[in-house]
């Protein structure tokens, strides 16, 4: 049963390692290299303004604002944004999800940790128990990823329909980036610390 348990849940795990890897990472390290003239919070005010959407307060983003991948970022918290106001819903699901894959996995371990050392739970059970919450917070990654996907995909023809860069080589960086980014948060928030 353990085994079975263990091995069940290592499959989404596996298979949201291997998109991030494909569809995320290598782009999003290139596009990091990309340096543009303007920060990422003045091009997702310039991408409101040209909706004559009022100004939505936009996290921060860490790191330099100044690269393709910062403008990516910016571009789809500005896609999450607008499809939010269409399809709430779908937002609100996928947000359920991020905030579960961030605490349900540390708060399965640390309930395993302590009947581990208290209860006297078996240290594979322990193991497979956690594996399966990492399991479970995968699939409800990969299960609501189409809300973000299709927030990039709106990001993406509003960059190049309002030309919102003055380069091609700039907008095609952006729009790259801003594709990627979505499949960066397939991994829950405990793995994709250690990633």
């Amino acid at each position: 049963m353990r085994r079975l348990l263990l091995f069940i849940s290592i499959i989404p795990i596996l298979i949201a390692l291997v998109l991030r890897k494909i569809k995320a990472d290598a782009t999003l390290r290139s596009c990091s290299q990309i340096a543009l003239t303007t920060t990422a919070e003045e091009k997702g005010e310039k991408m409101l303004a040209s909706l004559n959407h009022a100004p939505i307060p936009l996290p921060p983003i860490k790191g330099s604002q100044t690269t393709a991948s910062a403008h990516g970022q910016t571009a789809l918290r500005v896609g999450i944004a607008l499809l939010s106001e269409r399809d709430p819903k779908s937002i609100a699901r996928r947000r359920w999800a991020q905030r579960f894959g961030q605490v349900f996995p540390i708060f399965t371990s640390i309930v395993c940790i302590f009947g581990f050392a208290v209860a006297k739970l078996p240290a594979l059970w322990a193991l497979s128990i956690i594996i399966a919450s990492l399991g479970l917070a995968t699939c409800a990654q990969i299960l609501t990823l189409s809300a973000e996907i299709q927030a990039a995909e709106i990001a993406c023809v509003l960059i190049e329909k309002k030309r919102i860069y003055p380069r091609l080589t700039e907008e095609e960086a952006v729009v790259k980036a801003t594709q990627a980014w979505p499949w960066r948060s397939l991994i829950p928030g405990i793995l994709s610390r250690l990633m």
